[in-house]
């Protein structure tokens, strides 16, 4: 029987990977990640016959079981099924990733490590350092909060991404489920920030390192400075600024400072837009919808 309190451990981990119109990389991906984990769930969101051939064929070769929505559900319902289909078959610790991410380092060990290093002590989630997969950032490291040079091998901190997370599956069922009306984007954030607030613990460890793609990006230079935008859709702005205006209004008591600079960032995020993104005047509009609807807390899909 698997004690709520050990330190993570392969028999003792599952990974759910969410899906949506995969690409053919994907199960070179999910075998790299079977080597960390006892057994992998891939819960996809309605992708097709053609792309849910991808994840079929990754099944007949790899230990890994499927959920098939009928229907995008959003990253949000689709990790609370995988916690929920974790917690069923007895896994204490739940590593999460996206589709196109990589692992570049042996995770498992090193948040043990950090783990252990935290004494154990009421730990919800451990983070990864993650390498933006672009020409434009080549080699260049980053973290929800930012760099992590010269800092201890793990440190807690206020936030992590979800891919190259782990949960921990009784923190979860106290912390709760993921946002389902955020459907996407802030997922993450928004459950580490629910986490601190009721007592938990949110790690990060420097030894631990994925490969992470964010949207299109494209290098610009202002004023003597590197710029790099992303090129997100409308849409997935839309649903960032909702998001975080509505998790900066909710948590700005206790986080003030995570809140601030979250703000602050969208904002510089809107500077870039209009300097150097095409689709300016969709992409700023959507911003001001997303916004209007984050102060009235309407969340779900946009488009039905």
């Amino acid at each position: 029987m698997i004690t709520m309190d050990s330190a993570p451990s392969k028999d003792t981990t599952c990974a759910v990977v969410v899906t949506y119109h995969p690409d053919s990389g994907l199960p070179g991906r999910l075998a790299r990640l079977a080597e960390e984990v006892d057994r992998i769930l891939v819960v996809d969101n309605a992708s097709g016959p053609a792309d849910l051939g991808v994840v079929k064929r990754a099944a007949a070769q790899l230990p890994l079981d499927l959920i098939l929505n009928q229907t995008n559900l959003g990253i949000a319902t689709a990790l609370n099924q995988g916690l929920q289909w974790a917690i069923s078959h007895g896994y204490q610790w739940v590593l999460t990733f996206d589709q196109d991410s990589t692992p570049m380092t042996p995770m498992l060990a090193a948040m043990r490590e950090a783990y252990l290093g935290a004494g154990g002590h009421r730990v919800a989630v451990i983070g990864s350092l993650y390498v933006v997969a672009s020409p434009c950032n080549e080699g260049e490291h980053g973290t929800a909060d930012g760099a992590m040079a010269g800092t201890p091998r793990w440190q807690e901190c206020a936030t992590v991404i979800t891919s190259g997370s782990l949960l921990s599956t009784a923190a979860h069922t106290v912390v709760g489920p993921f946002r389902d009306e955020f459907f996407i984007d802030l997922v993450d954030l928004e459950y580490c920030l629910r986490a601190r607030r009721k007592g938990f613990r949110v790690l990060i460890t420097r030894d631990s390192s994925i490969r992470q793609p964010l949207g299109s990006p494209t290098e610009h230079r202002f004023l003597g400075r590197r710029i790099v935008v992303t090129n997100h859709s409308p849409l997935r702005r839309y649903y960032h600024a909702r998001n975080l205006v509505a998790v900066a209004a909710e948590y700005w008591r206790g986080e003030r400072e995570w809140a601030a600079d979250g703000l602050r960032r969208q904002l510089r995020m809107v500077f870039w837009i209009l300097l150097f993104e095409r689709r300016k005047a969709a992409k700023i509009a959507h911003i001001a919808l997303g916004v209007w609807h984050g102060m009235r807390r309407r969340f779900g899909p946009l488009y039905h």
